[in-house]
């Protein structure tokens, strides 16, 4: 891993992130870093190794700590933060039937405790999601084939 510095225009090399992957989320909670599933098979076209790991990285100790597993193996998933609890949306995996997931998953770093949110009306992978007000905007990606469906997700709405 490295973090770039501004200031300096400079890299500088910090821990490795102990499970070699692409295709992740990652969301940031005070100091710390999640990085959330993703695949560890390195095959494409041909996807593997979907996993449910969930690594924490301390960015003022720099070491990382291997977290609860996400309930649901995916790779091409979002993850955003709201009220210091992290939503994981989306993604795909090929193993499981229902590949495209509109599955929303909540994780609660201070307990280390998944729960399942309420699912999204689009299943889809490759997308992107921003917070805006406390609301979870999750816009656009692959369902199949690309498209521009916005879809917003309250959190407070769906507890």
């Amino acid at each position: 891993m490295e973090v770039y510095d501004p200031a300096d225009d400079s890299w500088v090399r910090k821990a490795p992130m102990p499970t070699r992957r692409h295709s992740l989320a990652a969301a940031a909670v005070g100091e710390k870093i999640y990085a959330i599933g993703g695949s560890t098979g390195f095959d494409f076209p041909f996807p593997a190794g979907m996993t449910d790991r969930v690594e924490e990285y301390d960015t003022v100790a720099d070491v990382w700590r291997r977290k609860d597993d996400m309930p649901t193996a995916r790779e091409w998933l979002t993850a955003s933060v709201v009220n210091g609890l992290i939503y994981a949306i989306g993604g795909w995996n090929p193993d499981i039937n229902q590949n495209l997931f509109p599955t929303v998953e909540v994780y609660d770093p201070v307990n280390n405790e998944w729960a399942l949110g309420t699912r999204m009306p689009t299943g889809r992978a490759e997308h992107a999601a921003a917070v805006v007000e406390g609301k979870v905007f999750v816009m656009g990606g692959w369902s199949g084939f690309g498209f521009d469906i916005v879809e917003v997700y309250a959190p407070e709405a769906a507890a």
